[in-house]
């Protein structure tokens, strides 16, 4: 029996500690483990299943900047612009061709796409509205010639090819997206000129995506794969799950040619990331439209559905010119920077073939005053054109996400080139995007029931915390009233 103290104070100590060992940090790394396990790119994961086909399908709102004096505009006053949408297209994604290449633990596929539009979402905007905006394969060609070896050759040949093209066109919304408006003065120009120009060893090329006869900003995206992509499964490396490793067998973008780091493939396509989430925390996203990689960093925590996230957005410096950012001076295709010196604007023509289009925030978020007053209607408001995603810090996936972006052209006056004579030196949109996408109900529900699993662990914990205190305290006083007892015993016998 006089054993019997020791045996509850050491039982109690070994619950305690037990306790504390899977209360503050047992169970969370239990679910966490679970988690990451299911983080992994093969058959029958979590992952996988959302990864193959999109879960919740992305919804594309398109807005489009009219342009409200094109005779002005062309005569050289500034564009006046106004908003009008959305024009909601419902995104659905899946992949195809989808094989495992064991040796190097990495998915080789085809990422399909398809749009449909929603009248119901649009209301009262419908795919009939006629838009008016600027020439863009006029003003592209145009660049193009400008940029040649044989400049005023190619410029005459342009202007004579291109005289009852204006600065401005009008067609409806559905036209200017996806079913294309005639340019077939353009496929004439590049029959005429593209084979002769290359055999002479020119450098005049008319874009491919101009020599069936049509122009659409959508063009060959409705229906189609966006290339065959390969990416790391993290089944043997977890830290790599999701990550690009090629595009159509490229492991480098060939549009910029200065070299590292504009050219590398960095990070995942957007869908998925490597959990778990943490402040210092630096995502990595390629984006297909930006025709490059960009940083996203942690900006807070937030909440969507009672489920507890947290924030991401790309990282201003990616927006910035080459003088405030020398990262970003591999971005420039000229040798004299100076041709790149606009914050809040980001250059485009290497990979559209020459056409000088640009990408930034809508409404010129963040952009340089000069970029903004180019034209009339700029009202930039980071709430409604900042890019954010709110990711699940234990899973690594998406729970609301919204990306935004804007594309626009840059024109000028060129005299040679009798639609564009008298062309306003402008920065003018075209249109702006937000592709937002949410989460299915059940992923909300799944990180809802965790999350009471680990209410419930905390709750429990603190009262077998206190259970095992309690042992402790009663072995120590029973421990300390039988030592006093035992005192006594002994000044009895001695008296």
């Amino acid at each position: 029996m006089d054993r019997f103290p020791h045996k509850l104070i050491g039982g109690g100590a070994a619950f305690l500690a037990l306790v504390t060992a899977m209360g503050w940090g047992g169970f969370s790394m239990i679910i966490r483990g679970q988690l990451k396990q299911q983080a992994k790119l093969y058959n029958n994961t979590d992952a996988w299943r959302s990864w193959q086909d999109s879960p919740s399908p992305y919804y594309l709102r398109v807005y489009f900047f009219h342009l409200q004096n094109p005779e002005d505009v062309a005569k050289g006053q500034k564009p006046k612009l106004m908003e009008k949408g959305p024009y909601v297209y419902m995104e659905t994604r899946w992949k195809e061709d989808i094989t495992y290449d064991k040796g190097n633990d990495t998915l080789l596929y085809k990422q399909m796409r398809k749009y449909a539009f929603l009248p119901e979402m649009s209301d009262p905007n419908k795919e009939e509205d006629m838009i008016t905006t600027i020439n863009i394969p006029l003003v592209g060609v145009t660049r193009i010639a400008q940029d040649c070896s044989d400049k005023d050759k190619m410029l005459k040949a342009v202007g004579s090819k291109t005289k009852s093209e204006k600065l401005t066109v009008s067609h409806s919304v559905r036209e200017l997206l996806l079913d294309g408006y005639d340019a077939k003065a353009y496929e004439e120009l590049g029959n005429e000129h593209n084979g002769a120009m290359s055999e002479s060893g020119g450098d005049f090329t008319v874009p491919e995506f101009l020599m069936d006869g049509k122009y659409a900003l959508f063009e060959n995206r409705n229906l189609t794969d966006s290339g065959e992509w390969e990416v790391w499964s993290g089944r043997h490396n977890a830290s790599a799950y999701g990550r690009i490793k090629t595009w159509n067998s490229l492991d480098m973008l060939p549009w910029w040619s200065k070299g590292e780091p504009c050219y590398f493939i960095n990070g995942t396509d957007g869908t998925l990331f490597t959990p778990p989430m943490k402040k210092s925390t630096v995502l990595q996203v390629y984006e297909s439209e930006y025709c490059r990689s960009r940083k996203y960093e942690y900006e807070m925590p937030t909440e969507v559905k009672e489920v507890k996230t947290v924030r991401f957005r790309p990282r201003k410096q990616h927006m910035q010119s080459p003088q405030n950012n020398p990262d970003n001076a591999c971005y420039c295709p000229y040798e004299d920077l100076a041709k790149c010196g606009k914050d809040g604007i980001e250059i485009l023509s290497p990979c559209m073939d020459g056409i000088p289009m640009f990408i930034s925030n809508p409404h010129f978020l963040h952009a340089d005053k000069e970029v903004i007053e180019s034209v009339e209607g700029m009202m930039p408001d980071p709430e409604k054109h900042e890019t954010l995603l709110d990711i699940d810090p234990m899973s690594g996936l998406i729970f609301e996400g919204k990306r935004r972006w804007q594309v626009a052209v840059e024109t000028e006056p060129v005299s040679q080139i009798s639609g564009l004579a008298s062309a306003p030196k402008a920065y003018v949109p075209i249109y702006w995007i937000e592709e937002s996408y949410v989460a299915p109900d059940k992923k909300f529900s799944l990180m809802r029931f965790l999350a009471s699993l680990q209410q419930g662990a905390d709750t429990v914990r603190w009262g077998l915390l206190l259970v095992a205190v309690g042992i402790v305290l009663v072995g120590i006083v029973v421990a300390l009233t039988r030592r006093g007892s035992s005192k006594v015993d002994r000044i009895t016998l001695l008296q």
